[in-house]
């Protein structure tokens, strides 16, 4: 064999092995994604979020998906016409920071937004808990039933998750 075959089998060689490497990585992001994609729960994690971020994550996350889109409904329609939930955050969080840079230093103006936050987070709820209750006043003795056995079941589940942490 001459210099120039060998030269020329050698970059045929790690052209193969850059490809083959290149494909390995390839499929392992495709698995990832995937798998990741398998494992989320889907249709739980939007209605359990809202909720959640008002005390009733356990409770949204036992509803079954079309009471979860109907949930969800209900909130895109509150933040439609009332403004979101976020843009508040991001003003009490700014409300916040000027507080703690302000010279001097205001000790009633820091008990003046928690008592406003406060106030914020308990229409929250109220709103989380009317949510809820419509949908669960409405449920037959049934599906009351098989809706508290769900409940019972994730708040177990989370508590196994928590003692494992």
């Amino acid at each position: 064999m001459s210099d120039k075959e060998d030269k020329g089998l050698r970059g045929r060689l790690w052209l193969r092995i850059a490809l083959v490497a290149s494909l390995s990585v390839n499929l392992l992001v495709l698995g990832a994604v995937a798998g990741a994609f398998w494992k989320w729960p889907r249709g739980e994690h939007l209605a359990a979020r809202h909720l959640g971020s008002a005390g009733l994550g356990t409770i949204a996350g036992a509803f079954d998906d079309s009471e979860k889109r109907a949930i969800m409904a209900s909130f895109v329609e509150h933040r439609r016409k009332f403004g979101s939930f976020r843009e508040e955050a991001v003003a009490d969080l700014d409300g916040f920071i000027t507080i703690l840079v302000a010279e001097p230093f205001d000790p009633s103006a820091l008990d003046a937004h928690f008592e406003d936050q406060r106030e914020r987070v308990m229409i929250r709820l109220k709103r989380g808990q009317d949510v809820v209750g419509a949908r669960i006043k409405a449920m037959p003795a049934s599906a009351r039933h098989d809706f508290a056995e769900r409940v019972k079941s994730r708040y177990e589940e989370k508590g196994k998750r928590k003692s494992h942490d």
